[in-house]
């Protein structure tokens, strides 16, 4: 009766370890202990944050493996704003994509390789500030969806 027991836990536990789906997605969003996002694939990692003085955004890629990257930026319409290659050997790489020259719209981020995709949301819009006097300043802001 032992020995049956045993061996009806044993089929159980295999059937219960073969079951278990894989996860190909990546993790979700998370922020990091300086509250930048950081997002982890199996094959690459992304961490990006505005710069705080300037219309630059820092974009830090991590690759686990040997396939090479893909980073572009595009608006909501597709065109294609800013593209770069990230070769396969790289191992880590830092990008500054300069915001200040477009237009105010939601662009999108796309890190890919192939196998696994990333898809950031940036917002880019100007703010009216107004001031004591009957003027407006105008102030330009980064934000991440």
């Amino acid at each position: 009766m032992k020995t049956l027991l045993n061996v009806c836990i044993a089929i159980l536990v295999g059937f219960v370890s073969i079951a278990t789906p894989k996860n190909d997605d990546p993790e979700p969003e998370k922020f990091n202990e300086n509250n930048h996002y950081q997002t982890k694939t199996r094959s690459f990692g992304v961490g990006m944050y505005p710069k705080k003085d300037a219309l630059v955004m820092n974009v830090m890629v991590d690759n686990y493996s040997s396939k090479s990257i893909i980073v572009q930026l595009k608006d909501e319409k597709g065109e294609l704003y800013f593209s770069t290659s990230l070769g396969k050997r790289q191992r880590r790489s830092w990008l500054k994509l300069n915001m200040g020259d477009l237009k105010d719209a939601v662009y999108q981020l796309v890190i890919f390789n192939g196998k696994d995709k990333v898809v950031k949301e940036i917002n880019l819009k100007t703010l009216k500030v107004p001031l004591p006097e009957p003027k407006m300043e105008e102030q330009r802001l980064i934000s991440m969806l």
